[in-house]
């Protein structure tokens, strides 16, 4: 049976889009599928980091991504009494990149642009529902408005998410690292913003962040609502345009994947938004995994990878569950880290939010 293309990607989100991207741009004739006829309708991530532009640099993507958000140039970490710490924020890398803070959605506005470019364009809505590999390659089928179809690929990448139907026609189960937590997150228009690009707050009921992605349109991410609402927020909030209660799963797929059939993104890895490194480790699976099929090295890529996600996804949900511990020890907890942060400002000052905004955004 012909092959219809070296590489079938799953996913058309940040994930599959990078790796269609990295295919591409070594040579590599590849099909992406999306179910979703539009995508998503809002935008769960907001941060892209330097790394990340890095990585967009050769596809163009990097340079529309930098036009289109607000580059983090300052960061704030503030208590019940008012601002603790504040610094301007320089940028770390010789090649002046900064993590830019843009939603999602238009991340993958220019990830679809910088495709489309190369003559790649996302099917959608179309599903794979189901697949069988052999020694030569994968053999998947698709259903698009109800037409069902074969399609015969060299190897088949599972970009399609926690409910990764790649992972599951794998067999390859998630390894939970720790409980779910319930969070809160919400785009608001404010009256007054903070002065800084991203803020960080630590209050006796929780700790939240507020990320000023336009003039006056943030994006607030909180340990739970109960904390945003007693945040203080209500009277510079002018109108809220999008909400959510959540909940924030913390693993790390078994395996990567095996012979032709591989994972990368949620499908492989999942955890809470503190630190803003989710889109940005699906994007950088994404190009890896793309090295990966044109080096044939695939025991490198499972084994990189597997080790970034371990290591993140425990320290996130150490770093969550401790933020968002309620009650007296969770106050307790919180009015400990104020403290230090005081002491260490008065020490450090601009130089101690210069390293957290580096560790916030892994840059």
């Amino acid at each position: 049976m012909p092959f219809d293309c070296d590489v079938l990607i799953a996913g058309g989100g940040p994930t599959g889009m990078s790796a269609a991207l990295g295919l591409a741009q070594l040579g590599h004739k590849v099909h992406i599928v999306e179910k979703h006829p539009n995508g998503l309708d809002f935008s769960r991530a907001i941060l892209v980091n330097a790394s990340t532009l890095m990585l967009l640099q050769p596809s163009g993507a990097a340079v529309a991504i930098a036009a289109r958000g607000r580059p983090v140039t300052s960061l704030a970490v503030r208590g019940p009494s008012g601002k603790i710490l504040s610094g301007d924020i320089e940028p770390e890398r010789l090649d002046g990149l900064r993590p830019v803070f843009l939603p999602q959605l238009e991340t993958e506005d220019c990830l679809r642009y910088a495709l489309v470019a190369r003559g790649v364009q996302v099917e959608r809505p179309c599903e794979l529902v189901g697949f069988a590999q052999d020694a030569d390659g994968v053999t998947a089928m698709l259903e698009a408005e109800g037409v069902r179809r074969d399609v015969r690929a060299r190897y088949l990448l599972g970009a399609d998410g926690y409910h990764s139907r790649v992972r599951d026609g794998l067999n390859v189960p998630f390894r939970v690292m720790g409980p779910d937590v319930t969070m809160f997150t919400a785009d608001v228009v404010m009256s007054e913003p903070f002065e800084e690009d991203a803020c960080v707050f630590v209050l006796p009921q929780g700790v939240g962040v507020a990320l000023r992605f336009r003039d006056r349109k943030v994006r607030l991410a909180w340990t739970s609502r109960a904390a945003y609402e007693a945040s203080g927020f209500g009277p510079r909030i002018e109108a809220t345009t999008w909400e959510i209660d959540f909940i924030a799963h913390f693993a790390v797929a078994e395996r990567y994947g095996e012979g032709r059939v591989w994972l990368a993104g949620d499908a492989a890895h999942v955890h809470s938004p503190v630190g803003g490194r989710g889109m940005n480790m699906g994007i950088a699976d994404g190009f890896r995994l793309a090295r990966a099929v044109h080096d044939g090295d695939f025991a490198a890529y499972a084994r990189e990878r597997r080790e970034i996600a371990d290591g993140w996804v425990q320290t996130n949900q150490r770093l969550t569950s401790a933020i968002g511990l309620p009650g007296l020890s969770g106050r307790l907890l919180r009015l400990g880290v104020r403290g230090a942060l005081e002491a260490a400002s008065l020490l450090a000052g601009e130089r101690l939010a210069q390293t957290l905004l580096r560790r916030i955004a892994a840059t």
